[in-house]
């Protein structure tokens, strides 16, 4: 699996809507019920106008640069959703228009082991590396409460995404 490309950018009026308390025993982790919606808005606002950090609607100069492009739920093959729950799962499905085959990895992740922070995505593609997906274009996506831990000041929730294409031919 090779990747394609790294965007990164904050979701506007998501702050704590995902908070991190470190602790003497671990770290306490709070999501809010609103964070499912805010996700699909900013997903929603990004395919079909600017980009989630809010800045400006790119239509008129194509695709170039976007996160997410308005062909890429018809023409990519994978994705990988770091599984904040079954709400965000459902959530990133319904703003994006994917089949629920699309996300059938995650989901089978998020049964198996529930959501582990960030780390989860890594699991995601785990278990897409089993599958014979030579040639297959996708698309891995993160969340989390990035903006605080860059020590930024509105603690926003980052959304994060890289596209990648796998390395192998696919069988004949």
């Amino acid at each position: 699996m090779a990747l394609g490309a790294f965007h990164a950018a904050l979701i506007p009026a998501s702050q704590n809507l995902i908070t991190w308390h470190v602790g003497d025993h671990g770290f306490r982790m709070y999501l809010s019920g609103r964070l499912p919606a805010r996700i699909a808005q900013a997903l929603h606002d990004e395919r079909t106008q600017g980009t989630a950090d809010g800045t400006a609607d790119r239509t008129a100069a194509g695709d170039a640069g976007r996160m997410i492009a308005r062909e890429d739920a018809e023409t990519l093959d994978l994705w990988a959703v770091h599984t904040g729950g079954r709400s965000v799962l459902d959530a990133v499905a319904a703003s994006l228009a994917l089949p629920r085959r699309a996300l059938r990895h995650s989901r089978a992740v998020l049964e198996a082991y529930g959501t582990m922070s960030s780390a989860t995505v890594m699991f995601v593609l785990q278990r897409m590396l089993r599958e014979p997906n030579a040639g297959a274009r996708g698309l891995a996506m993160a969340f989390g409460p990035w903006g605080r831990c860059r020590d930024l000041p509105d603690r926003a929730v980052e959304l994060t995404l890289w596209t990648c294409r796998s390395a192998a031919r696919r069988p004949k």
